[in-house]
């Protein structure tokens, strides 16, 4: 089954965000920004010069200059507030010198021409507006705006790495027709945390080496829950990067990038922040992905009293052995995202009773959910 709400327009995507890189590419770049802006300065909200309607986060280092380029990284999150992202890694950005674009109209569960027009106008800041090194163009995102983030590189092109925190590649039978170096991000108590590891298991498997049909990878799993990570966690991600960059003669060499990165590194494992998985979590993996197939076909088999018997025992019981512990939230988080993906569907169908079973099971779940009074309201129209 698909594990996040936005999958569904991910293959659909494909042909028109390649023709959304195409037109943008025909407009001649501008000589300077027609508005001036304030290096050094964070912005929540930003309008597109070609859409006023698309607007997004903005941070540029205090030494920009239109006469330079500067790499870039584009976010996406999952809610559409590109100020989580920029506000968080900002610092990074002033630090290593890059441009942060965060989407605040991208979100899961849109539309797929909403999408694709957000891309085409955040593309054309990126070409028209600002002094963009189009060698170092990154995307970024969190959730299912990480899969997003994950296919612009894919099948756009121009990108040269992407930085997925939360969720994997999206699911397509195509192969990537572009190179691209992938970093992922992962708590040890997210419910995406063994779809990552699989991912990077067969990506090291397929071939010996670091590079895996055009695409580098590495992995860094953090003690944390489904969640954009902490600046220190994602700075090993941007310092890789600039390592790949460096490999690849696209910048100079720089030593201490390098020492940073290895040293902290070990420095972030000994105070338990990034995690090395341990053999006990290994046989937790197919326990945990047999329960998620358990709890999605409930949805459509089991009644509302099998359901608080169930979040009773994940929400009070401990696991045995540890790790079980671990599982038991994710798995509760992995329930949480269902009901918002089930919902959505049976709205969608038109599915009344199916949406009240569903609304019942997320108020167990998350009862404070902002969703459940949306969801309430719209049950009412079904009726």
């Amino acid at each position: 089954m698909k594990r996040s709400p936005g999958i569904c327009l991910l293959l659909f995507l494909l042909t028109i965000i390649l023709s959304c890189s195409s037109t943008a590419k025909k407009k001649p770049a501008a000589a300077d920004p027609p508005v001036q802006l304030q290096p050094g300065k964070f912005y929540e909200s930003i309008a597109s010069l070609s859409d006023p309607s698309v607007t997004y986060a903005l941070y540029i280092p205090s030494d920009y200059t239109h006469s330079k380029k500067f790499p870039v990284v584009v976010l996406f999150d999952p809610h559409a507030k590109g100020t989580i992202p920029v506000k968080r890694f900002q610092d990074l950005a002033e630090k290593y010198r890059f441009i942060l674009i965060g989407s605040n109209n991208s979100e899961n569960g849109q539309p797929t021409e909403e999408t694709s027009r957000i891309v085409s106008a955040l593309w054309n800041e990126l070409e028209n507006r600002y002094s963009v090194d189009q060698r170092m163009i990154y995307t970024s995102g969190f959730s299912g705006r990480s899969r997003i983030a994950s296919m612009l590189a894919m099948f756009m092109g121009g990108i040269r790495g992407v930085i997925a925190c939360g969720a994997g590649l999206p699911t397509t039978d195509k192969p990537s027709s572009n190179h691209f170096d992938y970093f992922g991000i992962v708590g040890n108590a997210d419910f995406n945390m063994w779809e990552m590891r699989d991912l990077e298991k067969n990506l090291r498997s397929s071939l010996p080496g670091r590079q895996v049909g055009g695409i580098r990878h590495a992995l860094l799993i953090f003690n944390g829950i489904h969640g954009w990570p902490d600046a220190e966690v994602y700075e090993k991600a941007i310092q890789w990067q600039l390592l790949n960059a460096m490999d690849d003669t696209i910048i100079p060499s720089d030593p201490k990038v390098r020492m940073d990165f290895s040293e902290g590194w070990t420095r972030l494992e000994r105070k338990g922040i990034i995690i090395k998985p341990s053999l006990e979590d290994e046989k937790i993996h197919d326990k945990e992905l047999a329960l998620q197939n358990k709890f999605a076909e409930a949805f459509y088999s089991k009644d509302i009293g099998w359901w608080q018997r169930q979040i009773r025992q994940l929400k009070s019981i401990k696991g045995v052995p540890p790790g079980d512990t671990l599982m038991n939230h994710r798995l509760a988080s992995y329930i949480g995202l269902l009901c918002y993906s089930v919902s959505h569907r049976a709205l969608a169908a038109r599915n009344s009773e199916l949406l009240e079973n569903t609304i019942k099971v997320y108020e167990l779940i998350e009862p404070q959910n902002t969703e459940i009074p949306k969801l309430k309201e719209q049950l009412k129209t079904l009726r």
